[in-house]
């Protein structure tokens, strides 16, 4: 599960025939109610591992494809959370 504040986690996505990696920093900030994508990257090599830390090589950048599904998927979260909270609460 996620906690408040900065969330590490790690994905994959098929483009075409070919797995990617990645990894993204969502933060929960419980307090408003917001969810932030705060970092992200993927590898843009197929069925290679992602390089994490200082390895002298650049971090490509997000298509806006996968920018829009990220983006879509926080919503999603928020919107959950929302009608989550929402819900009364039922005592069996």
């Amino acid at each position: 599960g996620f906690s408040p504040g900065d969330n590490y986690f790690g994905f994959r996505f098929l483009n075409g025939q070919a797995m990617h990696y990645g990894w993204a920093n969502i933060n929960f900030d419980v307090t408003n109610g917001i969810v932030s994508i705060t970092e992200w990257a993927y590898e843009s090599t197929p069925d290679a591992p992602i390089q994490v830390g200082d390895t002298g090589a650049p971090v490509p950048e997000p298509g806006t494809s996968t920018l829009f599904l990220l983006g879509l998927g926080a919503a999603g979260v928020m919107a959950w959370r929302r009608r989550r909270k929402a819900m009364p609460a039922n005592d069996d």
